[in-house]
């Protein structure tokens, strides 16, 4: 009889959790395209080629809620030069989750940024994919497809 009553009591408070209570935010994004053109892509005059990128907000979760949040989360991409070397760039940069809209502020924190530089798009749930349009000065730039890491479910 207390077992039945103990699984009653966890059954009715995981079903009736509030809406701030965490829910798995998909862990790691791969940069699928740019502007609609799969990777590797042109990024620049010189030659220069985006070959792969992602978002990384790690074990983190996110409230379900109307509540806004403010976490980081690490972005990376490689560029092949046209001497054929690679450079990677990786940094920790800060985002919000508002009203179902996700906005990365791609100056580092701590950085002097003269115009503001962000990636924004819908965002809700456990969603296996991002389209963030990039944003600078206010002004749309490029669209960035990213794909969730593994087709199974949330990390």
């Amino acid at each position: 009889m207390r077992r039945g009553f103990l699984a009653l009591a966890v059954a009715v408070h995981l079903g009736c959790g509030s809406s701030t209570a965490p829910s798995p935010l998909y862990s790691h994004y791969t940069l699928m395209s740019l502007d609609g053109q799969p990777l590797p892509v042109a990024f620049g005059q010189d030659g220069t080629m985006l070959v792969s990128g992602f978002l990384d907000f790690g074990t983190l979760t996110r409230p379900r809620g109307p509540a806004p949040v403010s976490r980081t989360v690490k972005y990376g991409q490689d560029f092949q030069r046209p001497d054929q070397t690679v450079d990677h760039s990786e940094t920790e940069l800060d985002y919000t989750i508002q009203e179902g809209m996700l906005r990365i502020d791609l100056c580092p924190s701590g950085a002097l940024c003269i115009a503001s530089t962000e990636l924004v798009g819908p965002f809700a749930g456990h969603q296996s994919e991002l389209v963030l349009t990039h944003y600078l000065a206010g002004k749309p730039m490029s669209v960035y497809r990213f794909g969730a890491a593994g087709s199974g479910g949330a990390k």
